[in-house]
């Protein structure tokens, strides 16, 4: 299994591989390998097929990866979301076996979660016959970068930034990818030389960052003026933004109560631990491991379709 990073030094010097399987935390990272692959492989739009798991009979789904493209000297690209909702798995052990009748189809699995299955069940099993096709198969886990391939990562999406102006960036969204993503693209805008003050007032506009800052703050009351304008990508990096500010939380928490200052807790964003530290004393262990459960059944009922009064109950909950 290969990180962001190994998935990307690979397509970028091979090509994308035959069937990619992709987990991971990162929603970012994830949309990012599934739109890369696909510009990729170049497939047509009528050879280009999108499915999402447990939604379409698991038979449809692999009638779409064993069809032959309209022109048999074409691509043709295969995306399939909630890949682990799939419970026939079968049809892969023949499409592995006879994937040269097919030599320009390209399957891209979405896991839909953040690890790799437990156990020996059906999925695993798959995955073990993707993994024992190397040259042919590659599964990824999307996970947070190490700083350097952060760094890297946002220098890609954002070619104009000085070193010392990426750095500030990753500093003050803390990890926050999503965020990142975010400023980048509103930076690619406009042709000018991008200041630190640049940086300080875009992730200031972040709506995601507005709404978890008051909902961490125990401001219910903004938080939900605040969530009227939000879209669902906005809702999405909300989500991603707090389950990282719960980490930096409770180990801020945790440093405190051994005495430490803010700016010398190891491991910790001196920027962050200094401006989170007041906040740091109401998020104990106990409490933060409860309201990341709170943010696992929103995240679940987003990305079932739900879409009324998910932010409404998250600040409820809160």
């Amino acid at each position: 299994m290969g990180s962001y990073a190994q998935w990307r030094t690979t397509v970028d010097g091979t090509g994308p591989r035959r069937i990619t399987w992709v987990c991971g935390d990162q929603p970012v990272l994830i949309e990012e390998i599934v739109d890369h692959t696909r510009t990729l492989v170049a497939a047509g739009e009528l050879d280009t097929v999108s499915l999402t798991g447990g939604t379409v009979p698991d038979v449809d789904v692999w009638a779409a990866t064993h069809q032959y493209p309209l022109d048999p000297t074409a691509a043709r690209f295969v995306l399939v979301r909630d890949a682990a909702k799939i419970k026939l798995w079968d049809p892969l052990r023949t499409w592995l076996a006879e994937n040269r009748r097919l030599p320009g189809t390209h399957l891209l699995f979405v896991a839909g979660t953040t690890d790799l299955p437990a156990g020996t069940g059906p999925v695993a099993t798959a995955l073990e016959a993707i993994k024992a096709k190397r040259t042919l198969g590659l599964i990824v886990k999307a996970t947070q970068p190490s700083p350097d391939d952060l760094h890297a990562w946002l220098k890609r999406r954002a070619p104009a930034l000085s070193d010392y102006v990426a750095a500030h960036l990753l500093a003050r969204i803390g990890g926050n990818l999503m965020a990142a993503a975010h400023v980048a693209a509103k930076l690619a805008l406009f042709d000018v030389t991008v200041s630190t003050a640049t940086i300080d007032a875009l992730v200031e506009e972040l709506p995601a960052d507005s709404f978890a800052d008051c909902l961490l703050a125990g401001d219910k009351r903004q938080a939900l003026r605040q969530a009227e304008s939000m879209g669902d990508d906005d809702v999405l990096r909300a989500l991603g933004l707090l389950d990282l500010r719960l980490d930096l939380l409770v180990a801020v928490h945790r440093g405190l109560r051994h005495g430490r200052r803010p700016h010398e807790i190891t491991g910790v964003n001196p920027y962050l631990a200094r401006r989170y530290g007041d906040l740091a004393k109401h998020y104990e262990p106990r409490r933060a491991a409860n309201l990341r459960t709170v943010l696992a059944v929103v995240d679940t009922a987003l990305r079932s379709g739900a879409r009324i009064g998910l932010l409404e109950t998250l600040v409820a909950l809160w």
